[in-house]
């Protein structure tokens, strides 16, 4: 069954605590402390330049970033902000050959980088080893 743009869509967790578990595993603690400390940096300054790209109504810098933040989220644990990430990329990915103004970039953009700090603040709360 296709989804429709009306469907409603599951909801996803900020964090997949049992995905941060395996990668402590195989990482070590302190190893996915580190990882998790310069991927917040990252991922912090990439929703700032999101926002800044859209209000450019640069779309094709928009697509590009959104792809970047679906894997860098992915690889967090941020599976909301992931999700949200490939939805906003989709969008800016199918319109290629459409320009897009300032507005409607900012529109689509805009539940990635209202999920960028509730899902970063998150991660940075939750105790080490934790499953949630």
């Amino acid at each position: 069954m296709a989804w429709s743009d009306t469907a409603p869509r599951p909801q996803r967790a900020l964090i997949d605590g049992a995905y941060l578990d395996r990668l402590a595993q195989a990482l070590g603690q302190r190893g996915l402390d580190e990882l998790l400390a310069d991927g917040m940096i990252e991922l912090a300054d990439r929703l700032a330049t999101l926002g800044a790209l859209a209000r450019a109504a640069d779309r094709a810098a928009v697509a590009a970033l959104s792809h970047d933040i679906v894997a860098v989220a992915g690889h967090m644990g941020l599976g909301a902000l992931s999700a949200a990430a490939a939805e906003l990329n989709r969008a800016t990915r199918d319109a290629r050959d459409q320009r897009m103004d300032a507005g409607r970039l900012a529109e689509l953009a805009a539940p990635v980088i209202a999920l960028g700090t509730p899902s970063l603040d998150a991660l940075a709360a939750r105790p080490a080893g934790s499953g949630d």
